[in-house]
């Protein structure tokens, strides 16, 4: 195995998770911040800082250019989660530890 990939592994077992919040969403927010407390991850104090872009929520037409451009200041390797309902958080983050992961 690779240093790359260990050190992938390493980076992703605790990522920095920004959480975005679309209006009307806060059930998703709650829920996702919920499970990063119970994960033991870290919040992203800045998109430079961040691993994980979280989107609690359904954002609408005015926040989506915001969360692109957000997105596009993470530095790699990131990955995005997107959460449209409270029922799918960890699968969700699962997925995207996995993303970062590899």
């Amino acid at each position: 195995m690779d240093l790359t990939a260990r050190l992938l592994r390493f980076a992703a077992a605790r990522p920095h998770v920004l959480v975005v919040a679309a209006a009307g969403h806060t059930a998703e927010r709650l829920a996702v911040e919920a499970e990063l407390a119970r994960r033991g991850w870290p919040a992203a104090m800045s998109p430079a800082d961040t691993d994980v872009l979280v989107v609690a929520g359904i954002p609408g037409p005015e926040l989506a250019p915001v969360i692109e451009a957000l997105w596009q200041q993470v530095p790699a390797p990131r990955a995005r989660a997107d959460v449209p309902g409270t029922t799918v958080v960890g699968a969700v983050l699962d997925q995207a530890v996995a993303l970062l992961a590899d």
